[in-house]
């Protein structure tokens, strides 16, 4: 086995720090990934919200116009 010296270990510790760096950078690129997601998932949210909304407003119409059709049948005598 080889005997330990300073240009051996410097270049070790340079491979480390190397290894670090370009980890360092794959943690970044992760990071800014992992943001895009987070707000696409936010404006899916935020769309399903504004559908619900729709669906409720759709809803209270319709049951405005079912209570309407149910006054006129009443007036016109043709309730089952």
């Amino acid at each position: 086995m080889a005997e330990p010296n300073l240009e051996l270990l410097q270049s070790m510790v340079q491979r480390v720090l190397d290894r670090l760096s370009e980890h360092s950078d794959e943690f970044r690129e992760v990071k800014l990934r992992l943001g895009s997601l987070e707000r696409a998932v936010l404006g899916i949210r935020s769309d399903m919200v504004g559908d619900a909304h729709v669906v409720a407003n759709l809803q209270a119409q319709m049951d405005r116009v079912s209570a309407r059709v149910d006054r006129i049948e009443q007036r016109l005598d043709i309730a089952g």
